[in-house]
């Protein structure tokens, strides 16, 4: 998700939802998402509650990334 802001930078927003029961697990926002952002936010997600069996993600380059490829 991509926002803008007043003076046109753009900011990126990383949701994390659970799609069962509609909850927000996590939202980060800031001016770019690299993946270790990403894997960050997950690892923790994994450390207070564990991860899914599967996740799904949009097409977004911070989930291209080398390091984001389990």
């Amino acid at each position: 998700m991509m926002r803008a802001m007043q003076d046109g930078r753009k900011l990126s927003v990383l949701n994390i939802n659970d799609d069962f029961n509609r909850e927000a697990l996590a939202i980060e926002i800031d001016l770019s998402l690299p993946s270790n952002l990403v894997i960050r936010t997950l690892q923790y997600l994994e450390e207070e509650q564990g991860l899914p069996q599967m996740i799904r993600v949009d097409n977004g380059l911070e989930f291209s990334s080398h390091n984001f490829r389990w």
